[in-house]
């Protein structure tokens, strides 16, 4: 008794079938993604919005304000304490504070405590809004470490990296070289948006080659990448043609 097989005709029509499913996969794949990116550059430009509200109010940066509680000093630039030495501390962790309560917060979602650190409500529980663009990086208001210009910043400390299991900080370096060419340059050194390593020491790293920086090329994304564990630093007001 003959036992009859698939013909050519039918094996064709099978992987057609299985062509198609695959095709279909990595195009809802690529959608959620690109939906992603886009969500997060608007999360930016309402963050953008509500600082300008804000500097039109008070004359001053959020954080900084001398005239919300507690007060900043009014020298324009989102710091912490001693330039680096308590990271969540001073302007950055009261950022979203006075936001708040001006009525000009952009309703995102997170804990809000005055001075309090990141961690200070539990596991879980952030003093800053989470990014949408990454699931274990959250969005800080920072400047420079020579007080020159305020950006944000994705990223997670080692302060609370104890939270999630396993430790992950910032966001993949696809997602961040996306959003660098959507709004600057694409190039991860150079711009209003740039790159650097997240691996445990803050934004204080030097952009090293490796995890968010290509390893022949420093100057482009590490696209194969799949860790999230690139910070992605974006200048403040440049979604509003302000000046940062």
């Amino acid at each position: 008794m003959k036992t009859k097989g698939f013909t050519l005709v039918e094996l064709s029509i099978v992987l057609v079938i299985i062509g198609l499913l695959i095709s279909g996969i990595l195009v809802a794949r690529s959608m959620i993604e690109t939906a992603k990116i886009q969500s997060f550059i608007k999360q930016i430009q309402q963050f953008d919005a509500a600082i300008v509200n804000f500097k039109t109010k008070y004359s001053s940066m959020p954080g900084d304000s001398p005239l919300m509680v507690p007060a900043g000093n009014g020298d324009g630039l989102v710091r912490d304490i001693d330039d680096g030495y308590l990271y969540f501390s001073g302007d950055i962790s009261n950022f979203w504070v006075h936001l708040s309560q001006s009525g000009f917060d952009p309703k995102v979602s997170y804990t809000e405590t005055v001075g309090a650190s990141f961690n200070s409500g539990g596991p879980g529980v952030l003093n800053a809004p989470i990014s949408v663009l990454g699931a274990h990086s959250v969005v800080i208001p920072y400047s420079t470490g020579q007080g020159e210009y305020n950006y944000y910043i994705t990223n997670l400390t080692d302060l609370i990296s104890y939270e999630f299991s396993p430790i992950k900080t910032g966001v993949k370096p696809i997602s961040a070289a996306a959003v660098d060419i959507k709004i600057d340059d694409g190039v991860l050194n150079t711009g209003t948006v740039t790159g650097a390593e997240s691996t445990g020491c803050g934004i204080a790293c030097l952009t090293t080659q490796g995890i968010c920086a290509d390893i022949v090329n420093a100057a482009q994304y590490n696209i194969v990448e799949t860790e999230e564990k690139c910070d992605l630093k974006i200048n403040m007001l440049t979604q509003t043609g302000g000046n940062y």
